[in-house]
């Protein structure tokens, strides 16, 4: 086509546009700690795939997927510094990793969706990246960390295992998708309210203690959940609802002394609750306890 000066430009170049290419690669940065200098990685991908990893001090490690069986390796930093480890190869077949106290800062791993698991605790991570397109994973371990953000985990709906415990989290997002967890770990954040998980039908374990948390209702009685840690938030002096018939543990110690709203069934097998028995004694043992914590238990019988 006629260009500028009789220059003839193609109509298949858009000025301004740069091509595609570069060496893709997910990228991990450290801080300048110990735990930084002392790398140990473990990972798990297919026979015949590799991957190599650029520690960021010069030195690069090629590393062969074997299958279903864990791949462990470790580094030396020569210094204590911060880094940057960039991943190449075959990275996006990478169905577990767990990077777990590695001083870790940021990740960029979205593009790992084939992870099944990922565990990235005790590291000093303020910067997950995007897990939104990580559709297959089943499990999340993310405690101990300092993140304020945790992005949007709604589509991980594969979910059974999410432990964001030990960080500085004011927001969760909606998690009320998310019907396969089994085990949900929210205690020491900052939130001040977790949404709505009553459509969280398989949940057995939930942990709220040491948050912000003023208002709470949970009122769905066909739920799975068995212990339920909410001790140390700022419920007032008034009803914290619970739609629950299978409570085994409950903890809501503090200062702020709810009422306990509970739905008991005892209609069905024993649901040790805490006499172990399947009658009212429970509740006059449940009853006793609120009572020693300066609670009132108002309870709801399902016969």
């Amino acid at each position: 086509m006629p260009g500028i000066g009789g220059v003839t430009i193609s109509p298949l170049i858009k000025l301004g546009a740069r091509r595609s290419g570069g060496d893709p690669s997910i990228t991990f940065t450290t801080n300048a700690s110990t735990d930084a200098q002392n790398q140990s990685w473990t990972v798990k991908f297919p026979v015949g795939k590799s991957i190599t990893v650029d520690w960021g001090d010069g030195n690069t490690d090629t590393i062969n997927g074997n299958g279903t069986i864990n791949v462990n390796f470790t580094h030396t930093y020569a210094t204590v510094a911060a880094r940057t480890i960039k991943i190449k190869g075959d990275y996006v077949l990478l169905t577990y990793i767990n990077l777990s106290s590695n001083g870790l800062l940021t990740t960029s791993i979205s593009s790992l969706v084939n992870l099944t698991s990922l565990y990235l605790y005790n590291n000093s991570l303020t910067d997950i990246g995007d897990l939104s397109g990580l559709v297959n994973l089943t499990y999340l371990h993310l405690a101990t960390n300092s993140l304020t953000d945790i992005g949007d985990l709604s589509g991980l709906v594969n979910l059974t295992y999410l432990n964001l415990y030990n960080n500085s989290l004011t927001d969760i997002g909606d998690l009320s998708g998310l019907v396969n967890l089994t085990y949900l770990h929210l205690a020491n954040n900052s939130l001040t309210d977790i949404g709505d998980l009553s459509g969280l039908v398989n949940l057995t374990s939930l942990y709220l203690a040491t948050n912000s948390l003023t208002a709470w209702t949970f009122d769905h009685g066909s739920v799975a959940l068995s212990a339920l840690y909410c001790q140390n938030n700022l419920f007032p002096t008034s009803e914290l609802d619970l739609g629950l018939s299978r409570l085994k543990t409950f903890y809501v110690d503090g200062d702020n002394a709810p009422t306990v709203n509970l739905t008991l069934d005892i209609s069905g097998p024993d649901n040790g609750i805490p006499t172990g028995g399947s009658s009212n004694t429970d509740l006059v043992a449940l009853s006793n306890y609120f009572s020693s914590k300066g609670k009132i238990l108002i309870a709801t019988v399902n016969t």
